[in-house]
């Protein structure tokens, strides 16, 4: 049995083909990854229990998805963090509830900077700005900012190319300065 601290992208994979003959096999996979998409579902969603129903649909269709999954090299944790993204954006549709997202401040001077308005110095605009924002937009700004994820974590996560993902948070970070500038 492989070491689970020592997998290396092609031993995930290795894994993966095991699993497609043996669903048993995925426990490697599922015992290594389980604390990070834990972590990422529960800080959007804010409910230990909850996320733990949504944790396990995530893992669900993870191996239900496995024939889809496509080798390209490196881990599958951005995989598995993709479609962890998109059940929390699912949970919230279905739900139709308010999505919070926890505010870092170290993480504002970063935002204030990025925005370069000095009206972004008052927290209460700058929540007012990130209110108006769209779920997935949201979202963006969150990775970035909140969670300093780079943008080549943030396109997996999203499923975009990275250049996509790095356009995408500038439109936010304008379409924030603009709300700002009217004000």
């Amino acid at each position: 049995m492989i070491k689970q601290k020592t997998l290396t992208p092609e031993d995930e994979y290795q894994i993966v083909l095991a699993t497609l003959e043996n669903p048993k096999e995925f426990n490697v996979l599922y015992n290594l990854y389980y604390y990070d998409v834990f972590r990422f579902v529960e800080t959007r969603i804010h409910d230990v229990n909850l996320a733990g129903d949504i944790v396990s649909e995530i893992f669900y269709k993870a191996i239900s998805k496995l024939k889809s999954y496509k080798f390209q090299g490196y881990s599958i944790k951005p995989w598995l963090l993709r479609i962890s993204f998109n059940e929390v954006m699912n949970f919230y549709r279905k739900e139709k509830k308010e999505r919070t997202v926890s505010i870092e401040t170290d993480a504002l001077p970063e935002l204030v900077e990025e925005i370069q308005d000095e009206n972004m110095m008052d927290v209460t605009m700058l929540i007012t700005a990130l209110d108006n924002l769209a779920e997935d937009e949201l979202a963006l700004i969150e990775l970035k900012f909140f969670e300093k994820r780079t943008y080549i974590e943030i396109a997996d996560i999203i499923g975009v190319s990275v250049s996509n993902a790095r356009v995408k948070t500038h439109r936010v970070i304008m379409k924030m300065r603009a709300q700002l500038t009217r004000k």
